[in-house]
């Protein structure tokens, strides 16, 4: 076929070469021309180089060389418009905007954007940029309960009878009736308290908001990540490997076997494979695993570590919190529970309690007949709605506040013999033994200690008759006993009067469930055996002849469940001594070390109580200088307190407010015992 020559075309010139490649395509126009075009008088298409210039292998320059576009194709108008390079501003601007909302959408999606390469480095490109997920959720009350933290939060928040908050106010205010230099709190009930110790050694503002440095557990300013993180795949092992030999031990919910199959799968094909439900309870099981490596309190780097794994897990999920509910979801809020029990923060923790329990409602967990559905899809059914009614008893205990799950609701049966965790036989077998029995223990005897002597904490019911309240103490400490003589012999309670906890093998098999079972056990008696502190705070600040029999009458049986109170404390106190003495030696008798400052903490409370009701002028009896409840002895128990509280803390807030409190206290005591006349102890 003849080749089509442009209007004007001479042969010989410059861009025959050029003319013949076209194959009748009429040539683009081009508003200014190379330098070598323009002085041979060719064409030129206006790239760079031109086409003239190369196929005569010439030097192409143009006057605006900087602003010229290095593609042969810009747009079929584009000769015609007076100032191409506006065009192409608008365009570059065009596609920089398009390429932002690509990158916003990039962002909000961040396992599409997972690679492969990455993943030995233990850093993947999943963007979990924002503000600290826990920032801002270091309030009034620790995640335990046990001790209030600064002076006030933004909005009041409730706690009834059975917390810490409230007993630890009555005790305040009792010290005050004996003692006028003792400041009382002035704002509501669910506000801390203030006692600090001024120059003189007398008690006010408790409760100081603290200065010192804590242990990281909430993170100090807003941070920013841009990846997600992950351990080494060495130190991923590790803690997979401690959190499903101990953790998943006691809270049996994640099935180990299907649980490394995903993990397996999402290191051979990227973050992508695995959904954000998962990755977020991956990352809580590494900073429950990260927080629970030793007895004590983690230093602030390995705390600061854990709480980095919470706040991604937040971070990944946070979007689908208030959505559609899956057994995936309750099962994330369940593990956030236990992590967040010790951190410094109630209210997220009954928050994400809350959100548990409304999704195992959503699912249907509270029923029995699964149908179509796997034996071991069927057992996490159950165990994931046990956990949530262990829960619920729990933190309604500890916080004050009712219950949300009505014990008509559950049924209780024995848990399957399927094995959540890779260990022998005989460890799986503890494990469910432990876990049932916890199952009983909350719900026939905490919960009835929670109706019958603090009303389920909803403060309706008027003051019990003291007659009542002691004879519902002591059937309650009659059902606990056969409770603990029901227990399997490997899950025996354990009494530091007759073991030592240094000779209990420390093997993965039951010496952990023990000593947990043991520390439950004795936090439900102590909870029982409170009230009748209050019975003698009460009537004490007020004996008169109308109701001096009264008095004589709950002094002759009060004192027994005193004694009984100070014994159960004492065994608390002996056993996280020696849970504090094995840490030491690198065994660790507990891992939650939390639980060791819950229990401790609570048990101080009450022995100063019983010390308070020894200088009420109620006629109690002073003991001999070698009782067991002597003013002496009850002192030294609480020296091992402030011995544990001290050995524990590592840095952390709520150990070191619990310390610094008892710390308060104790000097209170001391300075009450000086100046009390005639005083022998």
């Amino acid at each position: 076929m003849p080749t089509d020559q442009p209007h004007g075309a001479q042969p010989g010139d410059s861009d025959i070469l050029h003319a013949s490649r076209l194959q009748g395509r009429k040539r683009k126009r081009v508003s200014v021309a190379c330098r070598s075009c323009r002085a041979r008088k060719s064409r030129c298409n206006g790239t760079q180089p031109c086409s003239s210039c190369e196929d005569m292998d010439t030097e192409c320059r143009y006057d605006q060389p900087s602003t010229r576009p290095r593609t042969s194709v810009i747009g079929s108008q584009l000769g015609d418009l007076p100032h191409p390079n506006a065009v192409l501003e608008r365009r570059l601007q065009l596609i920089e905007q398009r390429l932002q909302v690509l990158d916003q959408d990039t962002r909000s999606s961040m396992a599409s954007v997972a690679t492969e390469n990455a993943t030995h480095e233990g850093r993947q490109p999943l963007d979990l940029e924002g503000r600290s997920a826990t920032a801002d959720q270091d309030d009034g009350v620790d995640g335990m309960g046990a001790v209030p933290l600064k002076d006030g939060g933004e909005e009041e928040e409730y706690f009834g009878m059975s917390s810490n908050v409230v007993f630890l106010r009555f005790i305040i205010e009792t010290m005050k009736q004996g003692n006028p230099q003792i400041v009382p709190p002035t704002t509501a009930m669910a506000a801390p308290l203030d006692l600090g110790q001024t120059g003189n050694g007398s008690i006010d503002e408790f409760d100081e908001r603290h200065t010192a440095t804590t242990s990281g557990y909430r993170s100090r300013r807003p941070t920013t990540r841009s990846l997600f993180t992950l351990p080494s795949q060495r130190e991923g092992d590790a803690l997979l490997r401690l959190y499903f030999t101990t953790v998943n031990l006691m809270i049996p919910c994640v099935h180990e076997d299907s649980f490394r199959d995903t993990y397996a799968k999402m290191q051979r094909n990227g973050l992508g494979s695995a959904g954000r439900t998962w990755l977020s309870i991956l990352s809580v099981i590494f900073a429950i695993a990260t927080n629970v490596a030793a007895a004590i309190s983690p230093p602030n780097e390995r705390a600061t570590k854990s709480n980095m794994y919470f706040e991604q897990a937040l971070e990944l999920i946070k979007s689908d919190m208030l959505g559609r509910p899956s057994l995936e979801m309750v099962q994330l809020f369940l593990l956030m529970e236990a992590y967040l029990e010790g951190t410094t923060s109630s209210s997220m923790t009954w928050t994400v309690h809350g959100l548990a329990v409304k999704g195992a409602y959503q699912l249907g967990l509270h029923i029995r007949d699964f149908r179509d559905v796997s034996a071991i899809d069927k057992e996490v059914r159950r165990r994931l709605w046990y956990c949530c009614i262990v829960n619920d008893r729990l933190l309604s205990t500890r916080y004050g506040r009712p219950p949300l799950i009505p014990l008509s609701h559950v049924r209780l049966e024995p848990s399957v013999h399927i094995p959540f965790s890779n260990v022998s036989s005989a460890t799986t077998a503890s494990s469910l033994g432990f876990f049932d029995a916890i199952m009983y223990e909350n719900l026939k005897r905490a919960h009835r200690s929670h109706e019958q002597l603090y009303d389920q904490n909803l403060a309706l019911q008027t003051c019990l008759p003291t007659s009542k309240v002691l004879d519902r103490i002591s059937g309650l400490c009659w059902k606990l006993a056969e409770w603990q003589d029901a227990l399997p012999a490997d899950l025996k309670i354990i009494d530091p009067g007759k073991e030592m906890l240094e000779d209990v093998p420390l093997t993965v098999g039951t010496a952990r469930f023990r000593v947990l079972l043991s520390l439950r056990y004795l936090g439900t008696r102590v909870l029982i055996l409170r009230p009748v502190l209050n019975q003698f705070l009460v009537m004490g600040q007020d004996v008169a002849p109308s109701n001096e029999h009264q008095s004589e009458w709950l002094r002759n049986s009060g004192e027994t469940l005193l004694v009984g109170l100070v014994h159960t404390c004492r065994n608390v106190f002996r056993i996280s001594k020696s849970i504090l003495v094995g840490s030491q030696r690198n065994q660790n008798l507990l891992g939650a070390w939390w639980f060791s400052c819950f229990y401790t903490f609570n048990a101080s409370l009450a022995i100063i109580g019983v010390l308070i009701v020894q200088t009420l002028p109620i006629s109690v009896p002073q003991p001999q200088a070698d009782s067991a409840c002597s003013t002496a002895e009850l002192r030294g128990l609480l020296d091992t307190a402030m011995e544990v509280l001290t050995g524990l803390d590592q840095g952390n807030k709520t150990l070191m407010k619990c310390r610094d409190t008892l710390g308060k206290l104790l000097r209170w005591i001391d300075l009450n015992a000086n100046s009390t006349p005639g005083n022998s102890d």
